[in-house]
């Protein structure tokens, strides 16, 4: 009998998303830290089946079923231990040795995560001793009005003026595990010293409390930049992680809605108000993996960025990744603050119940999205009106809700006083014309599929696809040979076929390949000129490559549930 290492196992949990495998099968709204949705393993009216994707488990309040999502699939499917494993193996990515009992990493390799989870928890440790010892950290912090509560909830520490307290503090721990962790750095000559030096420091947690980075601002030297971020490591990628959603989730605020803004000061300050409801990215434009990581625990965010140009340009880069996610059930709003202001300044001026009605009676994204445009062009003239409707339809193109999708068509052919023209891809005629009905029609009675509009999942992939062509070579022999079979499915199938059969080198000469103007070609023009998503990391093998294998198993998957 197949048996598999603990070590396997565990890898296997910490890949699977629970809200997205059991919601595939069973329609879930969140319900405070779960989300709930009607039983699977028994005839119930009333909700009482509930997903917990901290821990990755369900429970059912009816009938008693729990367990993980190992188990689930084993009680939904019918399966044996074994083979539900092997199921969730390929579904998620993971490579299954021959014999099961190895993990993907070597012991040597897991003992190196184990090793920077360990340091950067005994480095936050110190870094709270020192900031309460009256340090400048400290100080800084009072002439802030945060409170000791607030110090204690979030981890927050000082490092000090000294360009060897950490290495000297964790002096039993190698200098190079200190490097990986981003502790140290080191000069072009090869000496090492402190990375975080005279800063405040403000831990940065993933979703089971662990210490995997560190963000720092200065006190009281002229160091530049006033902000600094732990370099990306094993256990941390910033553009997947948020800073405040595990301190949110602890927190007894309701996680029906996030705030989001843009620095660690502003989620201080916040919850220094009562306001725990808070995150921030980290450093970076808000991704689309931290959306998603968002909504994993909450149907609703609020944007609201800083009253300047670069907020205001920030939020429009979070509504456009925002709407490319954006699903039945889902909203999004905004807070335009006053110009010059941030949320930690507003509250500080103005008062928190200020701020509370200012989040209450935020607008829906739709409003704030036509204002921001009508506001950049000049609808009564043709040139303004059709740039107008090319930078809109762009965005809403890529909304994968459609019944939004097209009231978001309604309200631009409202403003701009009549029908828009076809929208260049073969499923996105003008709103409720004639010829949408005509060309789903005839899309519904083809077999081949591949031209019809992507799901986010495709559609991510390609974008990365076009951006990292140089991954095609590295597909298997057994997965080429699905992306044959599947390849009038889906455009991502026919692409890679293209480069690997005509050995193709770049994106021009995969574009050349394409008929012009025909709806391929056009929507490939259209995913090139997007920035590639960050796709989940997995440790040794590209993650394009996992993403890949994930859409063939879910093709193979709907195709075998239309054969039924």
């Amino acid at each position: 009998m197949t048996s598999f290492t603990p070590q396997f196992i565990t890898e296997l949990k910490d890949r699977i998303d629970a809200v997205s495998l059991i919601g595939d099968s069973v329609e879930l709204t969140p319900s405070g830290k779960s989300y709930k949705g009607k039983c699977p393993f028994h005839q119930e009216k009333t909700p009482s089946f509930h997903v917990y994707p901290v821990d990755q488990t369900y429970h059912c309040y009816g009938c008693g079923a729990h367990g993980s999502m190992i188990d689930f699939v084993m009680h939904q499917k019918g399966l044996k231990f074994p083979e539900a494993v092997k199921m969730l193996a390929d579904l998620v990515g993971i490579p299954l040795p021959p014999d099961g009992k190895q993990s993907r990493y070597t012991p040597k390799e897991l003992n190196k995560f184990r090793l920077l989870y360990s340091t950067l928890e005994a480095a936050a440790d110190y870094y709270q001793k020192t900031l309460a010892d009256g340090s400048a950290g400290l100080k800084y912090l009072e002439s802030r009005g945060i409170q000791q509560e607030i110090i204690e909830k979030f981890a927050l520490g000082y490092a000090p003026n000294a360009f060897d307290s950490i290495s000297l503090a964790l002096a039993r721990v190698e200098e190079q595990v200190l490097l990986d962790c981003g502790l140290i750095t080191q000069s072009d000559k090869g000496k090492s010293y402190d990375k975080f030096r005279d800063r405040v420091m403000f831990p940065i947690r993933d979703m089971r409390g662990r210490t995997i980075a560190f963000g720092g601002r200065v006190v009281s030297t002229d160091q530049a930049p006033k902000y600094m971020n732990s370099p990306q490591s094993l256990v941390y990628n910033k553009s997947k992680c948020l800073y405040g959603i595990y301190e949110a989730w602890r927190s007894n605020a309701s996680l029906s809605s996030l705030i989001v803004v843009e620095g660690y000061m502003d989620v201080i300050a916040l919850a220094q108000h009562g306001i725990e409801n808070v995150v921030a990215p980290l450093g970076t434009a808000l991704t689309l993996q931290q959306i998603q990581l968002m909504l994993k625990y909450c149907s609703e965010y609020v944007l609201c960025f800083d009253g300047d140009d670069a907020g205001a340009t920030a939020t429009w880069r979070a509504l456009e990744h925002g709407y490319s996610l954006l699903k039945k059930g889902q909203r999004i709003r905004v807070v335009r603050l006053p110009k010059g202001d941030d949320p930690d300044s507003y509250v500080r001026t103005h008062g928190v119940e200020q701020f509370h009605e200012l989040v209450e009676k935020a607008p829906n994204s739709s409003a704030y999205f036509f204002n921001e445009l009508q506001a950049q062009y000049d609808i009564n003239d043709p040139e303004g009106q059709s740039a107008f409707v090319e930078r809109a339809r762009t965005v809403i193109n890529e909304i994968p809700y459609e019944l939004y999708r097209d009231f978001m068509f309604r309200k631009l052919q409202d403003i701009v006083g009549h029908d828009i023209p076809i929208l260049g891809l073969r499923d996105y005629p003008s709103v409720g014309s004639r010829t949408t009905r005509e060309l789903s029609s005839q899309n519904n009675k083809s077999t081949d599929r591949k031209s019809k509009r992507l799901k986010v999942g495709e559609r991510n992939t390609l974008r990365s696809l076009v951006h990292n062509m140089d991954v095609v070579p590295l597909i298997s022999k057994k997965s080429m040979n699905s992306i044959s079979e599947l390849q009038k499915e889906s455009l991502i199938f026919d692409a890679i076929l293209r480069i690997r059969e005509n050995e193709l080198n770049n994106f021009a000469q995969l574009l050349a390949s394409y008929e012009n103007n025909s709806p391929e070609h056009r929507y490939l023009v259209q995913v090139a000129e997007s920035a590639p998503p960050g796709l989940q990391e997995t440790g040794l093998r590209d993650p394009l490559l996992n993403a890949i294998d994930t859409l063939i198993f879910r093709f193979k998957r709907e195709i075998a549930r239309r054969d039924v």
